[in-house]
């Protein structure tokens, strides 16, 4: 184990859930939580391919794998949210190109300016989104009732520890999701 006391990392794939246990051979812990995308992770140590520490979000501890995180730049400012259940990940600005990868309600990404296209924006290191399925940060200080952002997400798939609407969320998760949609932190 080595020391990485309270390094800020970032998540930059869909989700990554946060493990009871690190991998130990082919066993890893059980799946407690998950962090978004753009949501941000506290490490205190590396322990082989998981880093141990605390979601800010949530509070959740456990082991993440660390290939799903970044260390946290100056440069890294995340300017969007998902406002839809989930939205598709394209890798050029067209409807009928192949989806990369499927993202989920409250994930955070960083759009780039003036990247609009054909009702699509680029998002950095990530790929083309619909224009439609995302919101500004700022949009998180308006008010959305708790309840219609709950109702929103009729119809995800139950998944313990999930927070990703994109592949299923759990009683907690709904919980959480509808009230930070709703501005409560």
């Amino acid at each position: 184990m080595s020391s990485m006391l309270h390094k800020r990392f970032r998540v930059h794939v869909p989700h990554a859930d946060i493990h009871e246990q690190p991998r130990r051979g082919k066993t890893v812990g059980n799946a407690e939580s998950q962090l978004l995308l753009g949501e941000d992770f506290i490490a205190r140590y590396l322990d082989g391919d998981f880093v141990y520490g605390q979601s800010p979000h949530d509070n959740y501890e456990g082991y993440v794998p660390l290939e799903s995180l970044k260390t946290v730049q100056g440069s890294d400012v995340l300017t969007h949210f998902c406002d839809s259940a989930s939205t598709l990940v394209y890798p050029q600005p067209d409807i009928r190109s192949r989806p990369k990868e499927k993202i989920g309600f409250m994930s955070r990404l960083a759009v780039c300016e003036h990247s609009l296209k054909d009702g699509f924006v680029l998002a950095a290191g990530l790929g083309w989104l619909p224009h439609d399925h995302l919101k500004p940060l700022e949009a998180l200080n308006e008010k959305e009732n708790f309840v219609d952002t709950a109702l929103r997400l009729k119809g995800t798939p139950y998944r313990y520890g999930g927070r990703n609407s994109a592949m299923g969320i759990d009683c907690s998760a709904l919980v959480q999701l509808a009230l930070a949609r709703g501005g409560v932190r």
